[in-house]
């Protein structure tokens, strides 16, 4: 990178949203310059859980990475899901669909090994400069931007932001707009070993407190002995509630029941550490002229569970094949990518909207409580749920009432 220059095409962030954007514009030859603050490998504070989307989007990067991310990257092949009802029942629903050589349709890998093997992938192709630097001041131009980076000044033709909940490119679309609370999560990861009670499957465990709803804490097993152990709650409740995570997380931990035992020969490996995410619980506007917005910097977390890793790979890949249908090999034919919006959203939208559901339904725990009871003694609708979790085309099913109705009917 050279201050002054002017760059057709500049990814603000190199985690998996920038990254796997680099990888699919690299690979069809279009120039990319892609900067982060960090180098990389570098911490991501995040629960480390990979799922079925995220393996999904390993396999459709190209140059087919599978066995060499297999083989780098430690993980723990998880399961299914444990899902643990605010009155204490427990569901178990496994993963049957394996990926092309996974060996498990989920994994949990630590941010710091996952993104670092995701920009080895980006900085592979000829076409992708990578340059590690801080980003101080985006400016829109009459045609194109200017980017202040702690390198100098640059000017961009479009831009790709991928910078992370705190994207500074969005704060300098919305003009210092608010935080939704109700559209925001906060959170708490902490790394421990000697965990104790871990399903023999790596079942991640999600559990739905009372006291956290419509959050939850999570344990979920790593390799080496370790957990990754935290608490994601929706920010209007926290503030409603006055909730102290730090506390809330220790006290969960080290109280006496039989969370807690799980807990009385483990150790902490950090202190808990803090994070913020726009939930997937609105649709942001994610494209315009000269920009498209990936990721974290577009709300794609899921409003139930938590999941942003997926989600954002997606948006990677989606939107390198829009702007390579916008680029004839040396310039734009147009910079216009407002359809960006709703390409990404037909994607995500079923997911998202079944995801707002559910988390409503957690503002009624009694019911959450019948519906993992009558799932525990109907073989039926264990086998069904099940499948919705393995199959998207089947998980629409959950956005019907009626679904709900014979379920509990059975």
């Amino acid at each position: 990178m050279e201050a002054g220059e002017s760059y057709p095409l500049v990814v603000l962030g190199a985690g998996p949203a920038g990254a796997t954007f680099a990888a699919h514009a690299g690979a069809l030859g279009m120039p990319v310059l892609l900067l982060d603050a960090h180098t990389f490998p570098r911490d991501k504070i995040c629960g480390d859980a990979l799922s079925g989307n995220t393996t999904y989007e390993l396999e459709k990067l190209p140059g087919s990475p599978v066995p060499d991310f297999l083989e780098r990257v430690p993980a723990t092949a998880s399961g299914g899901i444990r899902f643990v009802a605010p009155g204490g029942k427990v569901l178990d629903l496994k993963l049957k669909r394996t990926r092309k050589g996974f060996p498990s349709s989920g994994l949990v890998a630590k941010r710091m090994d996952f993104d670092a093997f995701l920009w080895q992938q980006a900085t592979a192709w000829p076409t992708v400069e990578f340059v590690q630097c801080k980003v101080q001041q985006i400016e829109a131009l009459p045609l194109g931007w200017n980017i202040q980076t702690s390198q100098g000044s640059i000017k961009a033709e479009v831009i790709v932001a991928a910078d992370g909940a705190q994207s500074r490119f969005v704060r300098e679309l919305q003009k210092g707009e608010a935080i939704h609370r109700k559209h925001h999560s906060a959170g708490l990861r902490m790394y421990m070993e000697n965990v104790q009670g871990f399903s023999s499957d790596g079942l991640i465990e999600l559990h739905f407190r009372k006291d956290l709803l419509p959050g939850y804490f999570w344990m979920f097993p790593m390799p080496g002995n370790r957990a990754n152990v935290g608490l994601g709650v929706r920010s209007d409740v926290v503030a409603r509630k006055r909730l102290k995570l730090r506390p809330k997380l220790l006290e969960i931990v080290h109280e006496q029941s039989v969370l807690g035992e799980r807990f009385s020969e483990a150790s902490a490996l950090e202190q808990p550490q803090g994070f913020g995410l726009p939930l997937g619980s609105t649709r942001r506007k994610a494209g315009g002229t000269g920009f498209v917005v990936l990721g974290d910097a577009a709300g794609l977390i899921d409003p139930f569970s938590g999941e942003g890793i997926g989600p954002a790979m997606a948006s990677g890949r989606l939107a390198a094949a829009l702007m390579h249908e916008a680029w004839n090999g040396k310039t734009w034919m147009h910079r216009d990518f407002e359809s960006f919006t709703d390409r990404l959203w037909k994607h995500v939208g079923d997911d998202f909207r079944i995801s707002l559901l559910l988390q409503r339904l957690l503002r009624f725990p009694p019911l959450f409580d019948a519906v993992v009871a009558r799932c525990n003694r109907s073989p039926k609708w264990h086998q069904s749920l099940e499948m919705m979790l393995d199959r998207p085309e089947e998980r629409k099913q959950m956005a019907r009432p009626g679904f709900w109705l014979s379920l509990l009917r059975g």
